[in-house]
């Protein structure tokens, strides 16, 4: 195929959102790309773009070859993404505690043999404040192109079994079940949808069905222009208006999908009657020099881009300044990766035998996989923390302490496996509240069973979703959620119900027409909100404090919860209905960082260490209609300190 510069420019369309989202590059105080991460689906279908031209046109011509096609890949990525990986791993030896050193080589091997796509699905969501905090979480994106170009050769290759007139159809075949159930999965589970091959595969095969399809000629050049200045509006359209909260993918990732298919398009050889019909203004501004250069470094920047930040915050959180500074630091590391690492082994391909280039890439992914874990214990050695430290760090193994089967998560990821019986059981000398939400109302189970100890509480919780009519998720959570607001509510009458989650804005409304549906219920509902959060794990800030006593643990709280709880505040106005403010019980004049001598608050970014839930629940207890009921203190008021 020959070379486009107007993909070079696409390419740089696709980049420059993805740093700006990443880096959080504002302008008046409004953020630049708050859909910036659309630009990894513009990557995709340029993708299937190029390598499905390359491989069908191999293949009409039969001269096609896997261990050829695997050369120019391990050709194209490899070099590039082992510097960074390397890179990472000496920073992380250096920087970062050794259980930190421990997750990113995990995550690097995880990268190598790209399937850290479904390492992160299990560890954590891609908008998750535990993800922002892994330098090599962009390699995901990598994970999925690599394992879709492990199946489209097979699928190409049974292609040309049948007659040439069914090609297209089976690619459109492919490409439509993926996007269905990519639709259906998004609203399903999102974090599947987000990271999984088989429901991002359809953005790929847009642009595989834009290099196997013969579609019509666009003769007249208003049309090309019409086609590229469309595709281009629909681009920045979703950088512009998609958000970390919205419906994505699925249909979210179509526009975007749908633009960069006809930039290739309206940019793809033009014959009219009387010849060469000149480029569109549109390819003309992509192939513009400093843009084309942009597009030309766009692997190289994509790569360092997030390392740089991820190190940066690990200690402070840069200005918006100090952000631009890094994205000029990063291209220009690109520029240089681009020049001295990138293109030796791509414009000297002849250098290279096959044979050579896959055994010397198989073994840099043994050699590296093992170097990287052999240096997790030398790590260890290599810090000397003091046993404050090592007590306050433990605490990130902690876990939120409910019977599994009244708490359902990964590990029971089912419905069937809640105990409705047991957590449901009504007590008739008690008080019955009903603790009900996911696993930020999970948290709380442990100090309100044991301050109010006269109390008799009912749990229903699960990670995944949040406790409101038409909630969505993981199907555990939701159809927890629908038995209880469906089933078990219009047919017990409790005392007292408290509803908990991870609110964000976007949980108002649902909300409000939770609490009308919910309201004859119970005498009294408690809508416990956001709580502080954290840009790292607590214990993880506390530890660097101990160590360092100039570190500012403030720089890594939340500063949006704030906001978030005070609309909440407003929102809930019903008599009956009380709302709890978690945010101002931690945080009055300085925040709460110690549950007591040792033991901080919180076991991660937000989640109460037992300790800690019980110094919330004696303030939450006191909303209850059982407020006068005995309970245990043990000085819940007290600013306790290590």
């Amino acid at each position: 195929m020959k070379h486009r510069t107007d993909i070079d420019g696409l390419r740089a369309l696709a980049i420059l959102p993805v740093v700006a989202f990443h880096f959080d590059l504002q302008l008046f105080g409004h953020s630049l790309a708050p859909g910036g991460f659309i630009g990894v689906d513009v990557f995709f279908v340029i993708s299937g773009y190029l390598i499905t031209g390359i491989i069908y046109s191999e293949m009409s011509a039969g001269r096609f070859s896997i261990f050829e096609f695997y050369n120019r890949r391990i050709r194209r990525i490899f070099p590039a993404l082992f510097v960074v990986l390397a890179v990472s791993l000496v920073g992380a030896f250096f920087w970062l505690f050794p259980f930190q050193y421990a997750e990113i080589a995990r995550n690097a091997v995880a990268a190598i043999f790209f399937v850290s796509n479904i390492l992160y699905f299990q560890d954590a969501g891609y908008f998750s404040a535990a993800a922002e905090r892994n330098p090599l979480l962009h390699t995901w994106s990598l994970s999925v192109e690599e394992q879709f170009y492990i199946f489209l050769p097979i699928v190409l290759f049974l292609a040309f079994r049948l007659p040439r007139r069914l090609h297209v159809p089976l690619l459109a075949l492919c490409g439509a079940i993926s996007f269905a159930a990519a639709i259906w999965m998004t609203s399903a589970n999102r974090d599947a949808a987000f990271y999984f091959v088989q429901y991002r595969a359809w953005e790929l095969i847009v642009g595989s069905l834009l290099a196997v399809a013969t579609l019509p000629i666009l003769r007249r050049r208003w049309m090309a222009e019409v086609c590229a200045g469309l595709g281009v509006l629909l681009i920045l359209g979703s950088v512009l208006l998609l958000k970390a909260s919205s419906l994505f993918p699925g249909l979210g990732a179509a526009p975007a999908c749908i633009g960069t298919a006809l930039v290739l398009y309206a940019g793809m050889p033009i014959h009219a009657r009387s010849g060469q019909m000149s480029p569109t203004w549109t390819a003309r501004l992509l192939g513009w020099g400093p843009v084309r250069f942009i597009g030309l470094v766009s692997f190289s920047l994509y790569l360092w881009h997030w390392p740089l930040i991820v190190f940066v915050r690990q200690f402070d959180e840069p200005s918006l300044l100090g952000r631009y500074g890094l994205v000029a630091l990063a291209v220009l590391l690109a520029a240089a990766s681009w020049r001295f690492v990138e293109q030796p082994f791509r414009v000297r391909a002849g250098l290279y035998r096959t044979r050579t280039v896959l055994l010397g890439g198989g073994a840099a992914m043994a050699a590296v996989s093992l170097a990287a874990l052999a240096v997790v214990p030398v790590s260890a050695g290599y810090w000397h923390l003091s046993p404050k430290v090592e007590q306050v760090l433990g605490y990130l193994d902690d876990i939120v302490q409910v019977e599994p089967q009244c708490f359902l998560t990964s590990v029971n990821d089912s419905f069937s496996a809640y105990d409705r019986a047991g957590c449901l059981a009504l007590s008739g000398s008690k008080p019955n509240v009903l603790v009900l939400g996911d696993s930020h109302a999970a948290h709380l189970v442990p100090g309100l069973r044991e301050v109010g100890r006269a109390d008799n509480f009912l749990v229903a919780t699960a990670s995944g979703c949040k406790p409101v009519v038409n909630t969505r998720g993981r199907s555990r959570c939701v159809e927890l959620v629908n038995y209880i607001l469906r089933d078990f509510l219009p047919t017990h009458h409790l005392d007292a119900i408290v509803l908990s989650a991870r609110w964000t804005d976007a949980d108002l409304a649902d909300l409000r027409r939770t609490l009308a549906k919910i309201e004859p219920y119970a005498d009294r509902i408690i809508v416990s909100g956001p709580i502080v959060e954290y840009e790292m794990p607590l214990p993880y800030v506390l530890a660097r404090k101990l160590n360092d006593p100039a570190y500012d643990v403030d720089h890594h709280r939340v500063a949006e919860t704030a906001a978030t709880d005070a609309h909440f505040r407003a929102a809930v106005t019903k008599d009956n209905v009380r709302y709890f403010s978690m945010y101002h019980a931690l945080c009055k004049a300085d925040c709460d960082l110690w549950a007591s001598d040792g033991v901080p608050m919180q076991f991660d970014y937000g989640h109460l260490t037992p300790e800690g839930s019980r110094r919330v629940a004696t303030r939450l207890l006191d909303d209850l209609p059982t407020a006068a009921l005995p309970r245990t203190t043990g000085g819940a008021e007290a600013q306790l300190q290590p």
